[in-house]
C-alpha cells in the first residue's frame, strides 16, 4: 500500500518569492549548465487514451502525438485523479490529492458555483513554485475561466493568462491553437539561455459539442455498429442520454458523435503538430521536456454516460501521459510503461527530470526509475480516483479496478430507477480485470480479483481516502468538520514538518 506522506510548509518566505517574482527569477550563477532547457506541459481536458493512435486506437486520430511518444516513452496505465475540470487540475500543478483543495462548508448540493467548492490552499505545494526557485521562468496560458487565480493556480507563475473562448475575447483562434501562440510569443520573449517552463491547457474536446468546426465534423466516417440514436436528457447530469447542452439536434446517431469527437481530437493533434514544429523553428524543440496528459476522458455510453464524464470508469478516468525529454536515452525512445501512474505523479517526475527538489509534502510519486529503466521496480501500487459525480472513488492496480459509489444527484437517481426518493444514498461495489474487460457495463461480465486482492484494494481505499479527509480538515480549520480534539495527531504530524504556525 501506497505509504502517505503529510505535507510541509514551503522553505522560503513568501517575500521571497514576490522578490523572484518581480526579478524574474534570474538563474543561480553558476548552474548546472542545461541552460536554456525547456519543460513544456500541454493538459488536454475530455482526451481518453483508448481513442489515442499509439494506445491502440484504430482510427489516425493522433499522428503526431504518435510521433512525440516514438521519440519518448508513454504510460500506458495512467489514471487521473478526478473526473472533471478543476480537481484534476489541481493534481497536476500540485501533484497532491484534489480533495485538499475541494471545500468542506457546504455539501455538495448546496454549493452555488465551483469558486465557493474549490480554492488550491496557499500551504500546498505547487510546480512552478518549485521550478521558479529553482530558476526556472515560469507562464501558464489556460482555456477555460474555472483555471482562474481566483482559484488558487497563479501562485509561482510569472505570467498567468486565461483565455476562455467562450468569452470571444478575440476573434481567430480559440482553445490550443490559441494558446499556442501565447506560449510561443511568450517563449520567444525570453533570454534563449534562461531554462523556462510552460503550463499550457486546451479545453477544445468539451468545447466541440457548443462550437463545432465543419473542417473536421466529417473527417471520420460513423461506424454501422453505432446507428443508435440516444435519448435526449432533461438536464445534464443524468445517465442513459445526451446532456441537454451538448445535443446536436435531429437524428444524430452514437456513430456520429462519435466520429465528431475523433474528428476534433485529429484537429487537436494538427494544431500539436504545429505548435512542436514552431518549437523546432525556434530551435528549441531538441531541448524541452515536452508532457502531453489528458485530464479526464469523455464517455461514449461505456458506463451509463453519454458526451460527458464524472463516473470512475475507464472512459472516465485513464489518459494519456506522454513524455518526450532530452533525458531519455534512446534505448528508451518508444517503449510503453505498463505499471499503474497517476496525475499525482506528473509534478515529482518533472521535478526529479530536472534536477530540482521536490517537497515532500506531495502525494505523487517520481515516475523518471522506470521510465530510465525497463527493470526497475513499479513506483506505485495503487492509482486513487474520487471528486466525480457521485459521492466514492476507485482505486486502481495493474489489472483490476475497484469501483465504489453513491448513485448521486437527484436527476441521476432518477434517470437510473425511474424515481429517487427510496434509493437516496444507495450505495455500488464493483470489482473488475480492467485489462481483459474495461468496460464491463458493455460487456455484461465482471471478473473479480481473488479474494485477498479485493480486500487489500478495500483497505487501501479506505486508507488513502482517511487520510485526504484529515489533512483536509486540518488545511480548512473553522468549519464544521474540524474538530481540534480529533485531529490532534495529524496537526502535530502537520506542525513537526513546519506545515503549520504555532497559531493553531
Amino acid at each position: 500500500m501506497d505509504a502517505w506522506r503529510p505535507m510541509r510548509r514551503h522553505p522560503f518566505r513568501p517575500a521571497v518569492l514576490f522578490a523572484l517574482l518581480l526579478l524574474g527569477a534570474c538563474g543561480r550563477p553558476g548552474g548546472t549548465g542545461d541552460v536554456g532547457r525547456g519543460v513544456l506541459v500541454i493538459a488536454v481536458d475530455g482526451l481518453r487514451a483508448d481513442h489515442v493512435g499509439c494506445y491502440g486506437y484504430d482510427r489516425p486520430t493522433t499522428p503526431a502525438l504518435d510521433a512525440l511518444a516514438a521519440e519518448g516513452v508513454r504510460f500506458s496505465q495512467a489514471f487521473s485523479t478526478a473526473p472533471s475540470l478543476i480537481p484534476a487540475h489541481v493534481s497536476l500543478i500540485t501533484g497532491c490529492d484534489p480533495n485538499v483543495a475541494r471545500r468542506m462548508h457546504l455539501a455538495n448540493e448546496l454549493e452555488a458555483s465551483p469558486d465557493e467548492r474549490w480554492r488550491v490552499p496557499e500551504k500546498v505545494p505547487r510546480l512552478p513554485i518549485e521550478l521558479l526557485v529553482g530558476g526556472f521562468a515560469t507562464a501558464a496560458f489556460v482555456d477555460h475561466e474555472y483555471l482562474s487565480p481566483s482559484f488558487g493556480f497563479a501562485p509561482g507563475f510569472q505570467r498567468y493568462l486565461v483565455s476562455d473562448a467562450s468569452r470571444k475575447e478575440t476573434p481567430g483562434a480559440t482553445g490550443m491553437e490559441r494558446v499556442s501562440d501565447l506560449f510561443l510569443q511568450w517563449v520567444r520573449s525570453l533570454d534563449r539561455s534562461k531554462p523556462w517552463f510552460a503550463y499550457l491547457h486546451a479545453h477544445d474536446l468539451e468545447r466541440l459539442w457548443t462550437d463545432p468546426d465543419p473542417r473536421w465534423e466529417t473527417y471520420f466516417t460513423p461506424r454501422p455498429g453505432l446507428d443508435k440514436v440516444p435519448p435526449l436528457g432533461s438536464t445534464d447530469d443524468v445517465f442513459f442520454a445526451i446532456p441537454r447542452s451538448r445535443w446536436r439536434g435531429g437524428a444524430r446517431t452514437l456513430g456520429y458523435y462519435e466520429a465528431t469527437y475523433d474528428g476534433h481530437v485529429r484537429r487537436l493533434d494538427a494544431a500539436l503538430e504545429q505548435l512542436f514544429n514552431n518549437l523546432r523553428l525556434q530551435g528549441r524543440f531538441e531541448n524541452t521536456t515536452i508532457v502531453v496528459v489528458g485530464t479526464y476522458g469523455v464517455q461514449l455510453g461505456e458506463a451509463g454516460l453519454l458526451l460527458c464524464s464524472g463516473r470512475y470508469s475507464q472512459a472516465d478516468v485513464r489518459v494519456p501521459w506522454i513524455v518526450r525529454a532530452p533525458i531519455l536515452p534512446a534505448e528508451r525512445r518508444g517503449a510503453s510503461i505498463d505499471h499503474v501512474a497517476s496525475l499525482l505523479d506528473v509534478a515529482p517526475t518533472l521535478l526529479d527530470m530536472v534536477r530540482v527538489p521536490a517537497p515532500r509534502g506531495m502525494h505523487g510519486m517520481s515516475q523518471l526509475p522506470v521510465m530510465l529503466d525497463p527493470l526497475a521496480a513499479p513506483v506505485r501500487e495503487y492509482a486513487y480516483a474520487s471528486c466525480g459525480l457521485q459521492n466514492g472513488g476507485a482505486v486502481f492496480g495493474e489489472r483490476y479496478t475497484w469501483e465504489y459509489t453513491e448513485l448521486g444527484p437527484q436527476a441521476m437517481r432518477r434517470s437510473w430507477f425511474g424515481d429517487d426518493a427510496s434509493h437516496k444514498g444507495e450505495k455500488s461495489e464493483l470489482f473488475y480485470d480492467h485489462l481483459e474487460t474495461p468496460f464491463p457495463w458493455v460487456a455484461g461480465r465482471w471478473s473479480a480479483p481473488p479474494a485477498d486482492v479485493a480486500e487489500a484494494m478495500r483497505s487501501a481505499g479506505a486508507h488513502w481516502s482517511e487520510e485526504q479527509l484529515r489533512t483536509r480538515r486540518v488545511l480548512q480549520g473553522g468549519t464544521l468538520f474540524y474538530d481540534p480534539t480529533k485531529d490532534a495527531e495529524t496537526i502535530a504530524e502537520l506542525k513537526e514538518e513546519g506545515f503549520l504556525g504555532d497559531g493553531f
